[in-house]
């Protein structure tokens, strides 16, 4: 009998042992390779990038593409399969369109003059692996939205002055918003940022989703110089406490051959200057 439990407690431990050694099999198997993982993100940035008609390299060795406009990035989102590209609005009231207040900047603001896309063509930044990093860093670290910094400033360190405006609207309908921004190039530190923007922000205070535009700088975010300014874009929800930045946002419809999201801008002021609209 002794003989038959030692027996039975062999084959018990024996079916055990088997079976840990291949969960931690199958566990290693789950894990990629640090060469799987590189070729998921070269898929990855071979899906993003779309094939280009042109393209252009500044002085600051990022590279932007003249894309089919039909066939950038935005187009690949589900929701957005079929949709047409509307340039201008169609049903803006009659008093914008003649104030001119559709306006189209200068693209030698942002970027050197031989760069312009041809017609047909959306101009937009190649995206690198350091993109595709700084986005997972972002996702990890959580977001901090412009208008975050508005709602939460009472329990913010504020060490500088700041200044606000905003108007509170009720049901009603929006055909964009227009502004003068004051462009110049602050130095910051590795963890500051410095900026100006305007917003649009919908929805209860305590769980508003956004849209805002404007420039910054921002090393965290773009990690070239903490003195380079960028034009960005930027999408917000609850608080601007998950979002994206610029072409990272899934969905986002670039309409310009002129003017990409994420340039540098060349020449500014380090005290006051021009104004960007």
């Amino acid at each position: 009998m002794a003989s038959f439990h030692n027996f039975v407690l062999l084959l018990l431990l024996t079916a055990t042992l088997i079976l840990v050694t291949e969960a931690a099999q199958e566990r290693r198997r789950a894990i990629p390779s640090e060469e799987e993982k590189k070729e998921f993100e070269r898929q990855q940035l071979k899906a993003i990038n779309k094939p280009a008609i042109k393209s252009f390299k500044t002085e600051q060795g990022d590279i932007f593409d003249c894309i089919n406009i039909h066939k950038q990035l935005a187009f690949d989102h589900h929701l957005l399969k079929n949709h047409s590209v509307q340039l201008k609005p169609t049903n803006a009231p009659e008093w914008i369109t003649s104030n001119n207040i559709l306006w189209e900047a200068d693209p030698l603001q942002y970027l050197q003059e031989e760069i312009n896309c041809p017609d047909g063509t959306v101009i937009v930044k190649r995206t690198t692996m350091q993109d595709l990093m700084l986005a997972k860093r972002l996702k990890s670290i959580g977001f901090n939205g412009p208008l975050n910094f508005l709602t939460e400033r009472n329990n913010t360190d504020v060490t500088g002055p700041y200044y606000v405006a905003t108007v509170n609207f009720g049901p009603s309908n929006f055909y964009g918003v227009k502004g003068n921004l004051n462009l110049w190039g602050p130095q910051v530190s590795q963890d500051q940022m410095s900026g100006a923007f305007m917003a649009v922000a919908g929805g209860p205070k305590e769980r508003f989703s956004s849209i805002s535009v404007g420039w910054m700088v921002d090393p965290s975010l773009y990690q070239i110089s903490q003195y380079h300014v960028h034009l960005y874009a930027y999408w917000g929800k609850d608080n601007d406490k998950s979002g994206c930045y610029d072409i990272t946002c899934p969905g986002f419809v670039q309409v310009s051959k002129t003017i990409p999201l994420v340039p540098f801008f060349n020449q500014f002021p380090f005290i006051m200057g021009h104004n960007m609209k």
